[in-house]
Order: structure tokens, then C-alpha cells, then sequence
């Protein structure tokens, strides 16, 4: 496998066809030079993978039109469609239902251990971005020690912060922390399956270095997806996006949040995984 990444030399890609079985081309090139990469290595027909821009995903499964001579793609992510809409919102409401029945002993457990080991409160509500950028209150397990960001201001944690708690690392690990954002899908203020809600105010940081990032507000946040599914905590903000638009441009809402989910299970069930 050999990595054609933005510096390299194109020059030098005839004799290395030969030699390498697979070739992933990065961003940063001319659209003539990609094609050029692109034509040289089809020729030997070896497996070539892009690394796409954010843009570039704008266009899949867009509408097509042919104007005179000229071949149109629409570039625009509409959110969901009514109907997509309606049967996202019966699955959100039953398997929220299912969820919350199934994870009731979590909720007593956790609370008791949560209150044994720093006292209450035992959730944890939090200022997220939600569809269209309205603001709403996100419910966890508190898996921090109390008034974790009274000095520190909205921080991004990771798996060494002396902020968690021991039963917080647990909870964390296990995933079982977010079981009560199945709330928020009841109320309406999220999905099941969708992009990742962010902090207000780190959304306004994430903007200035990646475009286009509030195009996923187009559609509910999700306790699930693409980019919580394959992505890991430190996953740059601008690969999220792409896995985000990725699944917004998805050709069937339905497959593909059954998709997400049925594979969201197989990773709770197997917590070694978890970065």
C-alpha cells in the first residue's frame, strides 16, 4: 500500500505502479494532477481509494442535468425529507422506549454508585447545539467530579483527565454514560442516529478552521453514527465532518441508520474497542 500524499513527487509514479498492490491519493492536488494520478494507476489496473474533499462529498447522490452540452450536479444538502422524517422519529420513539426499559437497572446502579463516590447530583446537564443551531440541555451520567469546569472553562476531557471519577471511567468505557440522551430523543431534541452534538462555544473554535462545519445542523444530532461509530475521541473535527456529511447524503435514511445501530451494538458489546 503505498500513501500518494500531497507532497509527493508524481513524477516518480511510474516506476512505484509496479511495485505497490493499492494506492490512496490525499487531498491537495490540482484537479489535473489527481487526474493524471488517477489515469496512470487505472492503466495497471491497481485498487485506487481518494481522500475526498469536504466539497467533493456535497455531490453524492445529487441530482444530475444536462444544460445544452453541459453536465450539472447540484451541490446542496437539503436535511431529511418528510417522510424519512416521520420513520426516523417511530424508530427514535421505540427503540428510546425499548432502551430505557432494558437500561432501567443502569439507571439505579449508577445512580447509587455515582452518589456513593461524590455525592449528587447524578446527571449531568450540559448546553449542546442541536438541529438549526437551537440550543438544548443534554442528559448524562456525571462522570466528572463537581464544578469540573469552574476553573477551566469548556475543555475537551480525554481518557487521562484527573477531572473523571472512578465510576465515571466505567461509565465512559462502557458507553453507558450517554444511556440517558435517550430522554433527549423522546423529547424531540434528538435522534438516535446522527451527527454529534457540540458545545456552543466550541463550535465557534471548530468554524474558524474548519468551513462548512454547521452544515450538520441540518439534521437532528444523533447518540449514534457514522463518526461516533468509526472516529475516535481525538478524530480531527474536519474528518468527523466528512463521516457526518457522508451519512446525510446517505440514499436510504432507514438502511442506513438500521445500519448504524445494529453496528453501534456489536461495538457496546465489545468495549475493548472503545479508543
Amino acid at each position: 500500500v503505498i500513501f500518494v500524499a500531497n507532497e509527493f513527487n508524481i513524477d516518480n509514479l511510474d516506476e512505484l505502479v509496479s511495485v505497490f498492490d493499492l494506492f490512496i491519493v490525499d487531498t491537495g492536488y490540482s484537479a489535473k494532477n489527481k487526474a493524471n494520478i488517477i489515469e496512470k494507476i487505472n492503466k495497471e489496473n491497481k485498487p485506487i481509494y481518494v481522500l475526498p474533499e469536504i466539497t467533493e462529498l456535497f455531490l453524492l447522490n445529487q441530482k444530475s442535468y444536462v444544460v445544452s452540452d453541459v453536465t450539472l450536479l447540484t451541490c446542496d444538502i437539503d436535511g431529511i425529507s418528510i417522510a424519512d422524517e416521520i420513520v426516523k422519529k417511530i424508530i427514535d420513539v421505540v427503540i428510546s422506549v425499548i432502551a430505557l426499559v432494558l437500561f432501567s437497572p443502569v439507571f439505579l446502579f449508577a445512580s447509587i454508585a455515582i452518589i456513593k463516590e461524590d455525592g449528587r447530583p447524578v446527571f449531568y446537564l450540559q448546553n449542546r447545539v442541536g438541529k438549526d443551531g437551537k440550543i438544548f440541555k443534554i442528559i448524562k451520567f456525571r462522570t466528572m467530579v463537581k464544578d469540573a469546569e469552574k476553573y477551566t472553562g469548556a475543555v475537551l476531557s480525554n481518557g487521562n483527565d484527573p477531572r473523571i471519577t472512578k465510576v465515571g471511567k466505567f461509565l465512559r468505557k462502557t458507553g453507558l454514560d450517554e444511556v440517558p440522551q435517550f430522554i433527549n430523543v423522546l423529547k424531540g431534541e434528538m435522534s438516535v442516529v446522527g451527527p454529534r452534538p457540540e458545545r456552543p462555544e466550541l463550535i465557534s473554535e471548530i468554524k474558524k478552521t474548519v468551513p462548512n462545519y454547521d452544515i450538520r445542523l441540518k439534521v437532528k444530532p444523533g447518540i449514534t453514527g457514522f463518526a461516533q461509530l468509526y472516529g475516535r475521541y481525538d478524530t480531527p473535527f474536519e474528518q468527523k465532518l466528512k463521516m457526518d456529511i457522508l451519512y446525510m447524503r446517505s440514499k436510504s435514511f432507514l438502511f442506513t441508520d438500521i445500519y448504524i445501530i445494529l453496528n453501534t451494538l456489536k461495538l457496546f458489546f465489545s468495549p475493548q474497542k472503545r479508543a
